[in-house]
């Protein structure tokens, strides 16, 4: 199974209701929320920073090595170079995960 967006806004939506009950909640305050945080990681990403969330992890962009070996006939070729996201989960995280 995978957390979807709308499975993670409903899962907000629900903690936030039940612990501020007195104070209506919306799904669209959730959706702004979550969206604005999403574009926050987004354009630091692709301003080359890394984003790090204490006790989750820490996002980084990184060069992918323009060189790649084939496993079976040790061939070395080149790739383009190409800029991808690397996630590091906490120590936290790691531990929960066990």
């Amino acid at each position: 199974m995978s957390l979807t967006r709308k499975k993670l806004l409903e899962a907000i939506y629900r903690r936030l209701s039940a612990e501020y009950k007195s104070r209506k909640v919306s799904r669209a305050l959730v959706r702004e929320g979550l969206e604005a945080i999403l574009d926050f990681i987004e354009e630091a990403l692709s301003r080359g920073e890394s984003v790090s969330i204490s006790g989750f992890g820490r996002f980084e962009v990184r060069e992918r090595r323009q060189k790649a070996r084939h496993f079976r006939t040790g061939q070395i070729f080149e790739i383009p170079s190409q800029k991808i996201v690397i996630f590091r989960a906490s120590p936290k995280l790691k531990r929960r995960l066990r």
